[in-house]
């Protein structure tokens, strides 16, 4: 069975930094650093503090005027006895500007560690004061998350203790986070002149919240919140129709008639046709970026604005590269970063297994002939499942955005383009699940399960009403697969999910074969 590895400890985190640690722990703890969030950000937060204090130093202090001695010579020399020995108060007298001076680092040191919480502190007061003074008007809010409908989002929420009803404010984030009983804030500049607050947590449902404040006003205008089992929302306000022009004064008396020469008309732009934002999910599709990356597409007055959010140069530069040739496409990069899906074997330390689930892994471990052979098994099973997942998620999005009368209204060779895309995904999916089907079944008979039963395909739906089965169906194997092989909370009782998980699988298959050949027959 994988144990979890606890996390490291400031003390060794900051030796870490320093290059103090020995050359194998060093190794080690990096590792734990590259693949954990919450160490990461106190790497940063550490290497941060002392960029603070080298600055200070130089800014206060400036370099050392010569290089310092050594002092084991000084010590070596004999006493000049020829003068009076100083007193111990003139000894004394001597060392104090040092001492003053050590303890005005120590306090300054003190006082870097503790500015991001200050200055988070004070920028919410600020902000919730602002906010106070503005007149209260209702707000059309985006809301992105990873896998959630808005209905299975508010008891997220509601468990959280975050506002569901004003999630895109300051007084929100500010009463979260006083309830926290430990936290670690970080307070940056971005390049669209906005103040980024961002708060970590190990207690409670959120182990992050990321708040967005305009400079200017300090209104917030982006919100980003990590929940603890994966789940991630990202919130914008939508901004609505700009107000309509004031009518002109009336004429004054006597006043010459206006001129008779033709106002020119300014055209509007045709709205962008579902065939023009199909190309652009197709010119992504061929670079990978619709399977799992925080990119929107979205149709807004006469463009198509592709967004992402915390996307390296060099993957900008690719998604640049594919989508630079065609019309009307707008494309933003965001800085603030999403989380982005962890596959479902680096879920955090802080999630325990059911020792029910436990159990059930230390029979596997075993009739798979011991650890290595497990863990072999298991990254296997979860890597099969997240490409499914993957799949899965990028026919929803498919299906979502082209609905039957979107469809009928796309040229021929268009309405090919989406059939392409749906055959694609569903031959992956398809193979994927015939695979954890031959690998996994076995290993469920062996803890239990009954055999596989068909179930009745339905028929003579939408390829959008199939894709959406597909979707559910694939979502729960993948929930109760990450609590078997993963040990991810769930309320299956472990001696009932052999035999859940089997069920689970053998519908997955069927509507992935199913969807498959309906996608083939392009249907």
């Amino acid at each position: 069975m994988r144990v979890q590895r606890l996390h490291p400890g400031e003390e060794q985190l900051q030796r870490l930094v320093d290059g103090e640690l020995a050359s194998a722990e060093a190794r080690e703890v990096g590792s734990h650093v590259a693949a954990c969030e919450r160490c990461r950000l106190e790497v940063e937060s550490i290497e941060q503090a002392g960029a603070d204090f080298a600055r200070f130093q130089q800014l206060y202090f400036g370099p050392p005027p010569r290089p310092w001695f050594d002092i084991r010579e000084h010590l070596a020399e004999a006493p000049d006895r020829s003068r009076p020995a100083a007193s111990f108060g003139f000894r004394l007298w001597r060392w104090a500007p040092a001492a003053i001076a050590l303890a005005l680092i120590w306090g300054v040191v003190q006082q870097l560690r503790n500015a991001p919480s200050v200055r988070a502190d004070e920028l919410l007061r600020k902000a919730v004061a602002a906010a106070e003074q503005r007149p209260r008007k209702p707000k059309r809010l985006k809301i992105r998350t990873r896998s959630r409908s808005m209905a299975e989002l508010k008891p997220l929420f509601d468990a959280a203790h975050y506002s569901w009803d004003d999630p895109l404010s300051a007084k929100s984030y500010q009463d979260w986070r006083n309830r926290l009983a430990g936290k670690r804030d970080e307070v940056t500049t971005t390049a669209d002149s906005c103040y980024r607050i961002r708060t970590s947590t190990d207690s409670g449902e959120l182990a992050e919240v990321a708040l967005k404040l305009r400079i200017s006003d300090l209104e917030p205008v982006e919100g980003n919140l990590q929940f603890r089992n994966q789940e991630w929302v990202h919130i914008t306000e939508l901004v609505g129709a700009a107000p309509a022009a004031a009518e002109p004064p009336p004429p004054a008396r006597n006043a010459e008639p206006p001129s008779r020469l033709p106002v020119p008309e300014t055209a509007t732009p045709a709205p962008p046709t579902p065939g023009e934002e199909l190309r652009v999910l197709a010119a992504l599709h061929q670079v990978g970026a619709d399977l799992g990356e925080p990119i929107d597409v979205e149709r807004t007055g006469g463009q198509i604005v592709v967004t992402g959010w915390g996307i390296g140069a060099e993957r900008q530069r690719q998604i640049q590269g594919a989508l630079g040739s065609l019309p009307r496409v707008v494309l933003h990069f965001a800085e603030s970063d999403l989380p982005s899906a962890q596959p479902a074997d680096q879920r955090p330390a802080e999630t325990a297994a059911n020792p029910a689930d436990s159990r059930l892994q230390a029979r596997l471990q075993q009739q798979l002939g011991g650890g290595p052979a497990f863990n072999q098994f298991s990254d296997r099973l979860l890597s099969l499942s997240e490409t499914a997942m993957a799949r899965a998620h990028a026919l929803r999005r498919l299906a979502l955005r082209f609905q039957p009368e979107a469809v009928a209204a796309m040229q021929p060779e268009e309405r090919q383009l989406l059939a392409n895309l749906r055959r694609e995904h569903a031959e992956v999916l398809q193979r994927c699940a015939t695979e954890m089907k031959g690998t996994l079944e076995p290993a469920l008979a062996a803890l239990g399960a009954p055999p596989p039963v068909p179930s009745q395909t339905t028929g003579g739906v939408s390829w959008q009403t199939a894709t959406e089965d597909l979707f559910q169906a694939a979502r729960e194997f993948d929930r109760l697969l990450g609590m078997l092989l993963g040990g991810a909370a769930g309320s299956v009782p472990g001696g009932e999910l052999p035999a859940q998980l089997q069920l689970r699988l053998t519908r997955l298959a069927e509507k992935a074969a199913a969807y498959q050949e309906t996608a083939e027959a392009g249907r």
